[in-house]
């Protein structure tokens, strides 16, 4: 009997031991399964999240070169009507130099060969003269101007007679000084040695200085002085 007995127990302890053994296994797979359904979740997040950035970076990569593309349109675009405008000046410049070269050679012929001009006359064709070759400068001035945009222009420096200049600026002035309390004097000394300068860019900055004075000047007077330093 007591062998018997201690038979069963042996027997009940391999099915104890057979019955955690298979629970322990039952456990691993279930392990083994955690683990796979993780690494497929974190696979397939990976995956979702490179071609979400792949789609992204596709996205602003065609957005970048339809700006380029954009650019270059609008790049050329513009160059286009620059080179337009430079026509339209040249053209424009032409059209005009033509009948101010013939209106300031017919008043030159006048002045010269003609003796019945009176010198009240006189002083009214030489001002015609010299608003002529100042509308001529300035249609020159349009030229350089876009020349200075492109390649910049050259000044042509040559002694200057400063007080003859103001004078011509002076008597062209005189006209937006009419009807008002100002006073258009030249001080500049007879005896003032000639300035190296380029004539058409003094008398262009005399003539933009002196406009202003006469324009927000309300009385007294506009005063064109030279002196020399260092003599």
């Amino acid at each position: 009997q007591a062998g018997f007995e201690a038979e069963e127990r042996e027997r009940e302890i391999e099915l104890l031991e057979a019955g955690q053994a298979l629970q322990q296994a039952e456990l691993e797979r279930q392990r083994d399964s955690h683990r796979a359904l993780v690494f497929g979740f974190v696979l397939t997040l990976g995956v979702a999240i490179l071609l979400f950035n792949w789609h992204r970076l596709r996205t602003r990569a065609a957005s970048m070169a339809e700006a380029v593309e954009r650019e270059r349109t609008v790049s050329a675009g513009l160059r286009e009507i620059d080179q337009l405008k430079d026509e339209f000046l040249a053209n424009t410049s032409h059209e005009l130099r033509t009948p101010l070269y013939g209106m300031t050679g017919l008043v030159e012929a006048l002045l010269e060969e003609s003796s019945e001009v009176g010198p009240d006359a006189r002083v009214v064709l030489n001002t015609v003269l010299q608003s002529g070759r100042r509308l001529n400068r300035l249609v020159g001035e349009v030229l350089d101007f876009s020349k200075l945009q492109h390649e910049g222009f050259e000044l042509f420096i040559e002694p200057v007679d400063l007080r003859s200049l103001a004078d011509i600026v002076l008597t062209l002035s005189g006209p937006l000084a009419a009807g008002s309390k100002l006073e258009l004097l030249n001080s500049i000394d007879p005896d003032l040695p000639p300035a190296g300068a380029d004539q058409a860019r003094v008398e262009q900055v005399l003539h933009n200085l002196v406009g202003n004075a006469i324009k927000f000047t309300e009385r007294g007077r506009v005063e064109v002085s030279a002196h020399l330093d260092g003599a």
